[in-house]
C-alpha cells in the first residue's frame, strides 16, 4: 500500500500530495486564528478542509485530531466515543478519535490525544493517559498526533537528543506492549522526520511546518510493500 503522511498544518492545505491510497494526516489541521472560534473552524472545515480533501489524489484520508484542534474536541465530545466517522460525498474522509478503521487489509488506529498540556484540546493527565492509549489495539499503522517519549527523537526540538522530549511516556509505554508496524506522529514541528526503526516500529514526525509554522516538510510517502520511504 501506497501512504502519504502529514501532519501540523495549522490551515495550510498543500496542492502537491502525490497520488496515493491513503492519505494520513495526524492533526492540528486548524488556522491558528480561527482555533479558538469553534463555529469559524467547523465553516472552514466544511468549506475548505473537507473539498481539499476530497479533491486529493487518493481513495482514503485518515484523520486525527491535535491540541489546536478544539472544534473537533467539541464533535468527539458530542458524538460516541471510540468510533470512527465519515465525511464528504463520498464518505472519502474518515474521522479517528481512539478508534480504529479498516482498509484494503491494513489496520489503521487514530488517536488524538496530548499530555501535560493544560488548557489545550485532547489533553490527558495520568491516570487518564494511561488508560487512554492503553486501548491501542495491535495494527498496522498507528496514526497519533503525540509522539512517544524518547522514540528517536520524533519528539525532540530540532531532532536534538539534547533538547527537551514533548513526547507522551504513557504513550510510549501503551507502544511497547503493541505489534504496530508503522507510527505517524506530529506536534513537534521540528522534531525527527526521517522514518526510522525504533524498537520494531517503523516511526517518523510528519509535520510539515517549522516552529514559526511556516512550511518546511515534505509530507512522507512510503510503499509497505517494499518498505521505502520517499520524500517529495
Amino acid at each position: 500500500m501506497i501512504i502519504c503522511a502529514l501532519s501540523d498544518l495549522h490551515g495550510y492545505l498543500p496542492k502537491d500530495i502525490p497520488k496515493c491510497e491513503v492519505v494520513c494526516i495526524a492533526g492540528d489541521i486548524v488556522p491558528l486564528d480561527i482555533q479558538n472560534d469553534i463555529a469559524k473552524s467547523f465553516i472552514w472545515f466544511g468549506h475548505d478542509f473537507l473539498p481539499w480533501c476530497e479533491s486529493l489524489p487518493c481513495e482514503k484520508v485518515l484523520l486525527v485530531a491535535g491540541n489546536h484542534d478544539f472544534f473537533l474536541e467539541v464533535f468527539s465530545n458530542t458524538h460516541q466515543a471510540g468510533k470512527s466517522y465519515k465525511f464528504g460525498d463520498n464518505s472519502k474522509v474518515i474521522y479517528l478519535c481512539n478508534s480504529t478503521y479498516k482498509f484494503n487489509h491494513m489496520k489503521f488506529y487514530g488517536t488524538p490525544n496530548v499530555t501535560d498540556l493544560s488548557g489545550w484540546a485532547f489533553n490527558v493527565e495520568f491516570p487518564e493517559s494511561k488508560e487512554v492509549f492503553g486501548r491501542i489495539p495491535d495494527c498496522d499503522v498507528l496514526i497519533t498526533h503525540t509522539p512517544p517519549f524518547d522514540a528517536n527523537n520524533t519528539g525532540n526540538v530540532f531532532a536534538s537528543p539534547t533538547k527537551p522530549d514533548y513526547g507522551s511516556w504513557e504513550l510510549r509505554d501503551a507502544i511497547s506492549e503493541r505489534k504496530i508496524k508503522y507510527i505517524f506522529c506530529g506536534h513537534v514541528h521540528t522534531g525527527n522526520h526521517k522514518l526510522s526503526d525504533w524498537e520494531g516500529h517503523y516511526i517518523a514526525n510528519v509535520s510539515i511546518k517549522k516552529e514559526d509554522y511556516s512550511p518546511a516538510f515534505e509530507p512522507l510517502l512510503i510503499n509497505t510493500n517494499e518498505n521505502r520511504e520517499d520524500r517529495m
